[in-house]
């Protein structure tokens, strides 16, 4: 083999300062800018579009004001600083999984065969050099099955009402997603029904429309809803879910949906057009249209 030319590839890692000034906002590489380590890089834009989408899609047709995209980089850089640095981490630590096996670029070269060597020796300290390879390359889960790294994330702040709740724990490798309901987090996923008809529940939300998802005894805040959405011109569906002969629309098929929704049979909860929850209400309310009312006033900003 002949090598004709080198080149080196320097690791970058750089987020912007700010992701709005005026009428310019930046998404994607020109906001964040990272090694390829987990494959967050692509992820975080398209995240990011998904995320401002909606926002732009309410202003610009009256139905919030401007101050609306300014949660755009409230929720957004937080997510963009983690994620820079986790890629980060992820690209240091490939170094490490190279030097178990021998093969590292920080090993002197006139000792990498004799390392590589001992990793494939059939005898029994060969046993041991391979066992201790594999541990180390266990921990590369972090870096290709950081799964809560890539739908995990939560905002803290932004378009949506907290409820006081503290974000749940994270499993230090990121390689467990743990779903959860609580307002800026991500809808969980479960599998429904409706009219033998097999859907996620991520697919109840619009390109542009909000979702109140309530339990089979969350009529009155379905009811609330249509006043609300109507009193604030915001498209807005409601689905009420439940086990079958609960009388709910949708059935919940296995039970999937109650193990995550993290509500009783007369709870609510709001969701935003990108998927994220604004607002949830574990049970029944005294008066939900004017928690709806305020709730939608609240992170409208109207």
């Amino acid at each position: 083999m002949t090598v004709h030319k080198v080149t080196d590839w320097i690791v970058h890692a750089h987020l912007a300062d700010r992701y709005r000034v005026g009428r310019v906002l930046i998404a994607g590489d020109a906001a964040h800018r990272q090694p390829p380590a987990v494959g967050l890089g692509l992820n975080t834009g398209i995240q990011d579009a998904h995320n401002l989408a909606w926002k732009l899609a309410a202003v610009l047709g009256g139905g919030a004001p401007d101050s609306l995209i300014d949660t755009y980089e409230a929720e957004r850089r937080p997510v963009g600083r983690e994620n820079v640095d986790w890629a980060v981490s992820a690209a240091g630590h490939h170094q490490v999984v190279i030097d178990a096996i021998g093969a590292g670029h920080d090993i002197p070269a006139g000792r990498r065969g004799q390392r590589l060597e001992a990793y494939f020796d059939p005898s029994p300290l060969g046993d041991t050099v391979r066992a201790r390879a594999l541990e180390i390359f266990h921990t590369h889960r972090g870096g290709c099955q950081s799964l809560d790294m890539e739908v995990g994330f939560g905002y803290e702040e932004g378009a949506l009402v907290p409820d006081g709740t503290e974000r749940p724990a994270r499993v230090p490798m990121r390689n467990v997603h743990r779903p959860t309901s609580r307002p800026g987090h991500r809808l969980p996923h479960a599998w429904i029904t409706r009219d033998g008809r097999r859907q996620s529940t991520l697919d109840l939300t619009g390109t542009t429309g909000f979702a109140l998802i309530t339990g089979p005894e969350g009529t009155p805040w379905c009811e609330a809803a249509a006043l609300v959405a109507e009193k604030f011109s915001v498209p807005l569906v409601t689905a009420r879910i439940g086990a079958a002969g609960t009388g709910a629309e949708y059935a919940d098929v296995d039970g999937g949906w109650e193990a995550v929704r993290q509500i009783t049979d007369a709870g609510a909860i709001l969701v935003r057009p990108d998927h994220h929850v604004a607002w949830r209400s574990t049970d029944a309310g005294e008066d939900p249209e004017q928690i709806l009312a305020e709730v939608f006033a609240a992170f409208l900003d109207r």
